[in-house]
């Protein structure tokens, strides 16, 4: 691996799944290297759907992974919000160390 990397996240959204990835995938994201999640903008409070569940998956993941983490590993990374437009708000993370 290079001195910065990249690993992006957008296959299932169910959030224990999501919430899984990042656990597994983040292992391989160095410092000053993202993990991107993306399609955090999906809100299930706004979305009819037969499996709200599902819908709610990649933000929720977000917050309980960075619960998880050591304080001062990863910071969500809003500078990467070019244009204050994306389908991944709050999803760029950046990792620290």
């Amino acid at each position: 691996l290079g001195k910065n990397n990249l690993v992006i996240l957008d296959s299932d959204h169910l959030w224990s799944y999501v919430l899984a990835e990042m656990l597994i995938y983040s292992g391989f994201v160095l410092p000053g290297g993202y993990m991107i999640v993306e399609d955090t903008i999906l809100d299930p409070n706004k979305l009819e759907t037969k499996y709200p569940e599902w819908w709610e998956g990649p933000k929720k993941s977000i917050e309980y992974f960075l619960r998880l983490q050591p304080e001062g590993t990863w910071e969500v990374d809003r500078t990467c919000e070019k244009n204050f437009f994306t389908f991944h708000s709050g999803g760029f993370l950046k990792r620290l160390k």
